[in-house]
């Protein structure tokens, strides 16, 4: 399964709602790539948008889905805030 496919199907499994990709940003926080992919969602109750990216570790890739909603309004946000909730 691409990529794309399987952060759509974290964040259907996740937020129970369907996403399209609407593009790609460079986040310099993200080991491998460096990349978050913006989605807008259809049919969820209260965000439009989310971000979402894949890390590998202890050996698994694990897909990070986070919803656009206040305080996130950049990918930026999205994973400084995942980053902080890893930390606590």
């Amino acid at each position: 399964m691409e990529e794309r496919e399987l952060l759509r199907e974290a964040i259907r499994r996740l937020y129970g709602c369907e996403s399209f990709h609407v593009g790609s940003v460079a986040v310099a926080s993200i080991p491998d790539e460096g990349r978050v992919e913006v989605f807008a969602l259809h049919g969820h109750p209260q965000a439009t948008r989310a971000y979402a990216w894949s890390e590998v570790a202890s050996g698994r890739r694990r897909c990070r889905a986070v919803l656009g909603l206040d305080p996130i309004r950049t990918a930026a946000d999205a994973v400084r805030l995942h980053r902080g909730a890893d930390e606590s």
